[in-house]
């Protein structure tokens, strides 16, 4: 069977051409197959080894899978994605692809250039290639279309820029270099290739002016001294002219301005002062901007161009003088003083009021010596004593973000940045369970796109797949659009946590066990038409009156357990008179418990119980000896509580740990 020998031919590691000869029927049988081998692979060997192995693993799923997405999926599988030798993987998998129709290879080459991750730059990959990068690259000149933006394929780019000006003219150049400028986490690769750039725009193959706009932009965006730096070390290396610096954009950069552009933006603009001269208001942005700095040198810098000044920049010189006042530095501010009172003859009023309100800061002397040519200078005022007062602090709460309503927003909702928290991912599964009733087929069938774009279903569990409140949401679109696969899913799970679930706190179990509970409904094809625990304040609490509405959706049906017991707890202590008799109408088990619970006052204390009992605690070999220790006892404080949230409120610690406080909680 065809099968078997491409399984025969993994396992040897990928010899030869073999795969070029398969035809289409062969390619299916193998599509069918191979991710479950690969999940049965993982589960014994592990990623790492999977990993080590990963080339022929990509070009069996390149040549046999049939969608480009699923291709380009199974590429950016975290075990397969970074093959060892990425150039040859490039070149092995491009020519299995050569037989695919064209629109079919602009999609893949698409979705790759989009798919490539930044990660971490390993000392090999700077000369073998970056995982990923050739590939999509490669495909993307082959077919013509424009690389999509993405910043990731940008640093890939500069890290094989000299290797692919080596083989020949870069395609990419022209389009690439002009978003080099605008990419995030190109500092390190660009660093590398700042003498291939600027040697680039003197044979004229690249515009000086792209490069030197593009740095300008740049400096425009204040980035920190590592993220800068190269752009600086760029600027330096081409040595614009006077008429290619824009010295309104450097005297804007100049205030905030990380320390290397600071050092470059002073220079230029004192360069081009002596060369063309700056008008007068773009003078005074310049020494306003340097003494604004807190770096002395910065400071200096201002001063020395201040004492050059012409009277009819006096006005722009002062104004900066004024803000050295309050420097730090005596010696600073003297010298301020002194070049102040040199400009006074030629201060306008509105200056000459500006520099006496500032000189109230400085010492005795200097004040002194401001007063004898700008006129009278206030003394500070004198430091008031605290008076004593009440401190009223007001938090306003964040509103709630709109209820999702349509599979559009939820795929939105889906595709925004991953929800780490359950608060952050209860909207979303509310949404889904609300849409999967009503149109169970139309939902999983606008799901499936992004199902497949996140590889679908782990073949694996772990600590975060049995836990993590996004890998939760996964597995729940997962039962929706695949429920044969998400019981697997759920079948390694439920072993990983058979072994793990006594290791953590119940606390931290609620939530997964909800979501569990959940998956189980949706994977044997039954819906409902609310969730009942999805809060409805920020807070996390849930609005009696919307609790009871969504019972009455429910009608005579019962709610999850766990989803039940959750919104009893996430309900306030009171309720209006006219939501709790609304409550008494309700039919249903479930609906008569909340109208009890919601005539009681909600949630009753639980009983604590402490006390000083003798355990006996090892001493030295073969001794145990009788000490105190504290024992605390908590029970709820009703009898008919529902089980979850009356294991919540129940505490009785054996012996072996009752003396210690961090394992009271």
């Amino acid at each position: 069977m065809t099968w078997h020998r491409v399984r025969e031919w993994i396992e040897l590691g990928g010899p030869g051409p073999f795969l070029a000869d398969l035809t289409e029927a062969d390619r299916k049988a193998v599509a069918a197959e191979l991710p479950g081998y690969l999940a049965g692979r993982l589960r014994v060997e592990g990623r790492w080894a999977i990993a080590e192995n990963a080339q022929p693993f990509r070009l069996a799923g390149a040549a046999c899978l049939s969608g480009a997405a699923q291709v380009a999926a199974w590429l950016d599988r975290r075990e397969l994605r970074e093959p060892g030798q990425p150039e040859a993987d490039a070149a092995r998998i491009l020519a299995v692809l050569r037989d695919r129709k064209e629109e079919w290879r602009r999609d893949l080459a698409y979705r790759l250039v989009v798919g490539l991750r930044a990660g971490r730059v390993r000392s090999w990959q700077t000369q073998t290639g970056r995982p990923g990068f050739d590939l999509a690259a490669t495909l993307a000149i082959e077919t013509g279309i424009e690389p999509p933006e993405n910043d990731a394929f940008v640093v890939g780019w500069l890290w094989h820029l000299p290797r692919r000006l080596h083989a020949g003219d870069d395609l990419l150049l022209d389009v690439m270099v002009a978003r080099l400028f605008q990419a995030e986490g190109v500092a390190a690769p660009l660093a590398q290739v700042v003498d291939v750039l600027a040697d680039l725009a003197s044979g004229g193959r690249i515009e000086r002016r792209v490069l030197i706009d593009g740095c300008t932009a740049r400096f425009l965006t204040h980035g920190q001294d590592r993220d800068i730096e190269p752009f600086v070390r760029l600027w330096n290396r081409l040595q614009p002219t006077p008429a290619e610096v824009s010295v309104l954009d450097l005297a804007r950069a100049l205030p905030v301005a990380a320390a290397p552009l600071a050092r470059l933006a002073a220079d230029e603009l004192r360069r081009y002062d002596e060369a063309v001269g700056l008008t007068s208001d773009l003078f005074a942005e310049t020494v306003g901007a340097l003494a604004f700095r807190p770096e002395r040198k910065h400071v200096t810098t201002a001063l020395r161009l201040i004492a050059e000044a012409t009277p009819e920049r006096a006005d722009g010189a002062l104004a900066a003088l004024a803000l050295v006042f309050g420097h730090d530095d005596h010696a600073l501010r003297a010298r301020a003083v002194r070049l102040a009172r040199k400009l006074a003859p030629h201060a306008t009023p509105a200056t000459s009021e500006a520099i006496r309100e500032a000189a109230s800061a400085l010492p005795w002397d200097l004040r002194t010596q401001i007063a004898a040519v700008f006129g009278e200078v206030a003394a500070p005022p004198a430091a008031e004593s605290p008076v004593p007062g009440t401190l009223e602090i007001t938090i306003s709460l964040p509103e709630m973000p709109p209820p999702i309503v349509s599979t559009a927003q939820l795929i939105t909702a889906l595709g925004a940045a991953h929800p780490f928290r359950p608060v952050d991912v209860e909207p979303i599964v509310a949404a889904l369970v609300t849409l999967t009733h009503r149109d169970r087929a139309a939902t999983a069938e606008a799901l499936r796109p992004w199902w497949e774009t996140k590889g679908g279903g782990y073949s694996h569990a772990d600590g975060f797949t049995s836990y993590h409140p996004y890998l939760l949401l996964r597995h729940c679109v997962g039962a929706v659009v695949s429920p044969g696969q998400s019981v697997e899913m759920s079948r390694l799970v439920a072993e990983h946590r058979r072994v793990h679930d006594r290791y953590r706190p119940l606390p931290d179990r609620v939530f997964p066990d909800r979501m569990r509970e959940l998956i189980v409904l949706l994977e044997s094809g039954r819906t409902l038409p609310v969730l009942l625990a999805t809060p409805t304040t920020s807070t996390g609490h849930i609005d009696p009156a919307t609790l009871v509405a969504r019972l009455e959706t429910l009608g005579d049906a019962e709610p999850l357990r766990l989803d039940f017991g959750q919104a009893l707890l996430r309900l306030p202590r009171s309720a209006d008179p006219e939501v709790v008799a609304r409550a008494g109408t309700l039919t249903s088990s479930a609906g008569r418990r909340l109208a009890a619970w919601l005539r009681d006052g909600g949630l009753p204390d639980p009983i604590m119980e402490c006390g000083i009992h003798a355990i006996r605690r090892y001493v030295a070999y073969g001794d145990y000896r009788p000490v105190p220790a504290v024992h605390t006892h908590m029970r709820p404080g009703a009898s008919d509580l529902p089980e979850p949230i009356a294991a919540l409120w129940t505490l009785e610690p054996g012996d072996s740990g009752a003396a210690y406080p961090e394992y009271l909680t």
